[in-house]
């Protein structure tokens, strides 16, 4: 890739500033001209990212600007491109026609389509291809953390690490499972019962306890009936249980009234009830005559109080004209018998509301009363019913009760009487010991299974473990090969850039591996990393990352952000070199604020801001 030209609207400090790019471009410009916010935009319009990871896009807009643009020409594989972008998403790559005037738009996906012309990653290429004073810093303090940090994410290890973290762990898991489950194993209590031993011993309990109930049975059908002196005991509780019960009947009934009484009384209510079923006026109707009748008796009084008021006035207050006393005297006459009338129709009315109310009223007193004497009738019912039912048990009972002692004076019934207790004793301790012989037999084949499943649990944890650590070996031989790989690219770089870097020719350096992580080690002299001068690490860290990008990939552009802040004349001049140097193989683009050192590149490759 070899970068043309850039045009920024609204990024920064520039509104609308296009750069021509050659192979080597020096960018001149005091602090805070725009140097590294012209970096930024060459990285926005490759990635659509911002090169500082803690900013993000619209952080590059100018102020006061809701968005911004780039437009970077740029040539790959003999072809022309131009790629533009906007701050707010928008993306566009077009390619220049062969007639060398127009620009054909690729209209797929944008990420899809920049690929061949952008074929590394964001992360490595801000990596192997730009220079930025921040992971410098890291490198001049020689953390290891840091060098071991840079150097993974340039070799794009960090997915490597993390599937290898999850092998090892997954087999770490693998062994404290299979560990717990041996622990388990050793916590079960062995059992010593023998089920087939066990299941005989059963078996002759279950048949010696038939033996038995078949010899009670015997005894108990023997002499005509005879009956367990126990079976007396049963039948006379059963008695006293019984008549118990009905006492309490007895009891019960006796506080309701006769049973004829209520009939009596629920046949008057019901006649009654049938009699009153006449049809009477609604309640709300007659309340609402008596209203319209109070009403037109208050105006005909009303009118009454006013005609004798005027009776006492010469002349009519409205018109002024002379009043008749006859003709007033005549209108009151009127509206008194109209009055009295009224008033009568009223009184008729209200005692017929009366009446009406006192008869429903008699009506809904009855209702409740024949509801309450329904409820006791069929509470007395329930109980005849229940009663003779207990008496009928009683009567049973007391049958079986006068059988079972008609042959309690039998001389032999008591010797087999006896016998049959000592048998029925004898039966409940061997049903016992059987009920608790079969509970061992299920715990022991319970934990036989348990034992099974506890060895197949550990044979397959065995398989899961032996799994584990097979793929885990194989991951660390995967990724030693890759890193052996890796690093002999690097370190074959390495000694072909060492030529140009003539500064460091005393110095024997090298990449070792060591738990896949690059380690830089200078050897020659009795110090190590951190005791070299800070343009000595410079020079080594430029010198390392045109190797790494030699062997991972590069843009084809080296860009640096200020490399020569803090150095000397002297190795200003040498970095002056070799960056001329380096511009025979990659487009080199560098920003300074320092005119010296600016000077030390020829005049027509300066770019003053």
């Amino acid at each position: 890739m070899k970068i043309e030209q850039l045009k920024v609207e609204h990024i920064g400090c520039y509104s609308g500033t296009s750069f021509q790019f050659s192979d080597l471009a020096v960018i001149y410009g005091e602090n805070r001209s725009g140097k590294s916010t012209l970096i930024y935009a060459l990285y926005y319009a490759l990635f659509g990212k911002h090169l500082n990871t803690a900013l993000s896009v619209p952080d590059l807009c100018q102020k006061g600007e809701k968005f911004g643009a780039v437009t970077l020409h740029f040539s790959r594989q003999e072809k022309s491109c131009q790629l533009w972008r906007s701050t707010l998403g928008t993306v566009a790559l077009s390619i220049l026609s062969e007639d060398g005037v127009s620009w054909n738009s690729l209209v797929q996906d944008p990420s899809e389509s920049l690929k061949p012309f952008v074929p590394i990653p964001s992360d490595v290429a801000s990596l192997t291809s730009f220079f930025r004073e921040g992971e410098l810093i890291y490198f001049l303090k020689d953390i290891p953390r840091y060098n071991k940090t840079l150097l993974q994410q340039i070799l794009e290890m960090d997915d490597i690490f993390i599937l290898q973290t999850r092998f090892k762990k997954a087999a770490a898991i693998s062994k404290e499972k299979r560990k717990d489950l041996q622990a388990e194993t050793a916590s079960k209590i062995p059992t010593f019962l023998n089920p087939a031993v066990a299941q005989k011993e059963a078996d002759d309990l279950e048949k010696e306890i038939g033996g038995i109930d078949a010899e009670i049975k015997m005894l108990s059908a023997a002499s005509g009936g005879f009956a367990d002196p126990r079976l007396r005991i049963i039948l006379q509780r059963t008695c006293d249980e019984k008549k118990s019960e009905i006492a309490s009947i007895e009891k019960a009934r006796a506080e309701l009234p006769l049973l004829e009484d209520l009939i009596r009384k629920k046949e008057e209510i019901e006649k009654s009830i049938s009699d009153g079923n006449a049809v009477y006026p609604n309640p709300d109707d007659l309340q609402r005559q008596l209203g319209s009748f109070d009403q037109r008796i208050q105006g005909l009084k009303s009118d009454i109080q006013r005609f004798s008021d005027l009776e006492k006035q010469p002349a009519c207050h409205v018109c002024g004209q002379a009043l008749s006393p006859d003709h007033l005297s005549r209108l009151i006459s009127e509206r008194r018998t109209q009055c009295a009338e009224l008033e009568n129709n009223r009184n008729r009315v209200a005692s017929e509301l009366l009446a009406v109310q006192s008869a429903l009223q008699d009506q809904k007193t009855s209702k409740i009363a024949l509801g309450t004497i329904q409820r006791q009738i069929a509470e007395i019912q329930h109980w005849n019913g229940k009663a003779e039912k207990l008496k009928s048990q009683l009567d049973q009972a007391t049958d079986e009760l006068e059988k079972a002692k008609g042959t309690a004076g039998d001389s032999e019934t008591e010797t087999r009487g006896h016998r049959i207790q000592a048998l029925q004793a004898r039966q409940a301790d061997l049903q016992k010991r059987f009920i608790g012989l079969k509970l061992e037999i299920q715990q022991a084949e319970q934990h036989l299974k348990d034992s099974e499943k506890l060895k197949e649990k550990i044979q397959a944890a065995d398989r899961h473990v032996l799994l584990c650590e097979i793929a885990y070996q194989a991951m660390e031989r995967a990724v030693t090969a890759l890193n052996q790989s890796l690093m002999d690219k690097v370190r074959e770089s390495l000694r072909e850039w060492a030529g140009h870097f003539q500064y460091l020719d005393q110095f024997d350096i090298e990449m070792t591996p060591k738990e896949l992580s690059p380690i830089i080690q200078a050897r020659g002299y009795t110090y190590k990393l951190n005791q070299m001068s800070k343009s000595e690490r410079i020079f080594l860290y430029l010198m390392l990352k045109l190797a790494i990008g030699d062997a991972m990939g590069h843009l084809g552009v080296f860009i640096l952000d200020d490399p020569a802040d803090g150095l000397d004349a002297k190795r200003q001049s040498v970095m002056a070199h070799l960056l001329q140097e380096v511009s025979r193989k990659r487009q080199v683009i560098v920003t300074t604020n320092d005119d010296r050192f600016a000077d030390m590149f020829p005049q027509e490759v300066r770019l003053n801001l």
